[in-house]
């Protein structure tokens, strides 16, 4: 449509412009070199009768000419659509000379620029996605291939690997986000790629090096790509991973060492040990997910996230301008605001993980922490749930605060491990053999757990162990923690007691500690024990001298808010149902209208601890809910709508209507 466009003096947007506008408001706002305008079946009609051409012989000659569109909102009628870069096959300018013999001049040729494709065996020259203009020849570009012959070796090899196996199309773009990886990492011991950046570009420059990036790691892309759809190659890493999840690749040395031999690197094994992150690593544990019968975090392992993915070219090459060279393409424009506020709100979290870790040593908080008003441990599970989706430096930042921050294990376990480091540190060394003495109970039997499962525990998991003085030899002789249970219950029993006197009752949530001791939890295994009859009388006694109702046959939640309303009444606070319990705070006032609404479905123990607070049927049938309630309950909603349909004998209001 340019070269067309051009015989008229026009541009490729006037001239489809006027042959697809019939009076209606154009849909064709933009049109970029690197992007494609395909027609409806009465443009593309319209066109090849403008152009003289037969369809047939466009059809040919253009693979998106008989695209499907999308259904016209203009009705019928001549129509166009734009798709972007994003949203088609990558595309560039065609072999120069190839161009120049078939168009008979100088005039640029635009092609699909597929990967097992961008080399012209004929002339020995790599097509460029985004060409660099190249000033000894006044035009784009190109990439010399003649003195690499591996490039147009790997291109015949990455051919048949299309062909005969599965998946391979996946695999090498896993593999080209891996070799760019390795790119930017510009390892010294790396001496290939620069040898064959020096023979395939026409200049040293910044810009040659980033438009170059593909096909001077094209031939170890194919070759990993290759090793990634093997099936022998992901079964060695099923293998080698056994039922766990790994978390780095030195969990898996033997798939380290034969990605090392196929690429002929034996050096970048140790490399890779050390790689936390990354798209090799994400596909090495999606592949462990989707074949092992996990639940995949993502949709198939072939999947590489945003984050993964190389660089555009174009965008690299905007940065060759503040080297002094002159850039291919325009500035790109600034990030969205999303993206801003997104690396804003990273670097907030970011802020608040960092205090908490030099306070805790660690970043396995749990999700209810926060710091300074800030949820830092809902952030860092937020973190932690991104998994492959988090970018490469994000997680390299949280590594450097706690390698362990994001473990392929329960986070409960490595914050009990935590407990057991600081232990040692402390100066008191484990002693397995002797049933681990002066460990806290809890801990010495979680110590104890981790001996006897010892065989079964991730490789980094017994790793850890190590450290702190659990080697596989003193797990095998490890005895159990001795449990002195009249003591245990002693020092439960004063822990309840103390919390009874501070709070004026026992039924405590789960979380609840009193001095350092889980109080809550201890009394909520009571109960399960005692409806199960297995709790021993005389602690069944101890506890309901404390608190008579410590276990209520109704929920523990409804005993607390008894506990805060009769608190209230205590004070002196006065009942005052017909006003809405006005007199109390809201949530004590609306708890109290919600038993008054609810009163006949009561329990008679309910009732019974009611009427302590005043509360009878009688008085309960006169309450009203209070408006100014800042969290109303549905009841609340339902008198107002009783007192609106009395009067007015509907429901179907507007959402204006003015309160009664």
């Amino acid at each position: 449509m340019s070269r067309v466009a051009s015989r008229y003096r026009l541009t490729a947007k006037e001239l489809i412009w006027a042959l697809v506008d019939v009076g209606r408001r154009p849909n064709l706002f933009t049109v970029r070199p690197d992007g494609e305008v395909v027609f409806n079946t009465e443009a593309r009609t319209v066109v090849a009768a403008f152009c003289r051409m037969p369809e047939e012989h466009l059809r040919r000659a253009l693979p998106a000419w008989g695209r499907e569109v999308p259904s016209s909102r203009l009705g019928s009628g001549p129509a166009a659509w734009v798709r972007t870069a994003a949203t088609i096959p990558p595309t560039g300018p065609g072999c120069r000379a190839c161009t120049a013999r078939a168009t008979q001049g100088g005039e640029e040729a635009r092609r699909y620029l597929l990967p097992h494709a961008r080399v012209c065996v004929k002339h020995q020259c790599g097509m460029l996605e985004t060409p660099v203009v190249d000033e000894a020849t006044a035009g784009p570009g190109q990439l010399d291939v003649r003195h690499v012959p591996q490039i147009a070796a790997a291109q015949r090899r990455h051919a048949r690997l299309l062909r005969r196996t599965p998946h391979a199309g996946e695999a090498f773009a896993v593999a080209q986000a891996v070799t760019a990886s390795w790119w930017d990492e510009a390892w010294p011991d790396e001496t290939l790629w620069p040898d064959r950046l020096r023979l395939m570009a026409h200049g040293n420059g910044f810009a040659w090096r980033v438009a170059a990036r593909d096909a001077v790691t094209y031939p170890e892309a194919v070759t990993l790509a290759a090793a990634l759809a093997d099936a022998g190659v992901q079964q060695l890493l099923l293998n080698e991973a056994g039922r766990h999840q790994p978390h780095s690749l030195a969990d898996v040395p033997r798939l380290v060492g034969e990605l090392a031999r196929r690429l002929g690197r034996p050096w970048i094994a140790d490399r890779l040990t050390a790689v936390t992150t990354g798209p090799l690593n994400a596909w090495v544990r999606a592949c462990v997910r989707s074949q092992a019968g996990h639940i995949p975090k993502t949709r198939n392992m072939w999947r590489v996230s945003p984050p993964h993915r190389p660089s555009p070219v174009s965008q690299l090459l905007a940065k060759s301008s503040d080297r002094g060279e002159t850039p291919a393409q325009p500035e790109p424009a600034s990030l969205p605001e999303s993206t801003e506020d997104a690396a804003r709100g990273f670097a907030r979290g970011l802020r608040h993980a960092r205090a908490y870790a030099a306070e805790h040593g660690h970043l396995c908080a749990p999700n209810t922490v926060q710091m300074e008003g800030f949820a830092v441990g809902l952030w860092l599970a937020n973190q932690r749930a991104a998994g492959p989706e988090l970018a490469p430096e994000r997680a390299a930042t949280l590594d450097a605060l706690d390698p362990w921050w994001n473990p392929p294990w329960n986070l409960w376990w490595q914050r009990i491990y935590h407990r057991a480091q600081a232990h040692v540190r402390a100066g008191h060394p484990l002693a397995p053999e002797l049933g681990f003495p002066g460990t806290p109970e809890g801990l010495g039997e979680w110590l104890h757990d981790q001996c006897t499962d010892y065989h079964q525990l991730h490789p980094q998991q017994q790793r850890l162990l190590t450290e702190i003085g659990i080697t596989p030899e003193r797990a095998r002789v490890a005895k159990p923690r001795r449990k002195n249970i009249k003591a245990v219950r002693h020092t439960a029993l004063d822990h309840a007691r103390t919390y009874a006197a501070r709070h004026g009752h026992l039924c405590a949530p789960t979380s609840a500690s009193q001095d350092g001791f889980m109080v809550g939890k201890w009394l909520h295994s009571q109960r399960v024990r005692a409806r199960r009859g297995h709790l021993d009388p005389v602690l069944n006694q101890t506890l309901t001298e404390i608190d008579p109702w410590w276990n209520p046959p109704w929920p523990t939640d409804w005993q607390r808010e008894h506990h805060h309303a009769h608190a209230a009444v205590t004070a002196g606070t006065l009942l005052d149902p017909q006003a809405g319990f006005r007199n109390f705070d809201d949530r004590t006032g609306q708890w109290r209208y919600a038993q008054c609404v609810n009163y006949t479905a009561l329990q008679p123990g309910q009732q019974h601890l009611l009427a302590r607070l005043g509360l009878t049927e009688p008085v309960a049938g006169t309450a009203v809910p209070n408006p100014a309630t800042r969290h109303p309950a549905m009841e609340t909603g339902l008198h107002y709508a009783r007192d609106w349909a009395a009067q007015h004998g509907a429901l179907d209001l507007p959402r204006t209507a003015p309160p009664t």
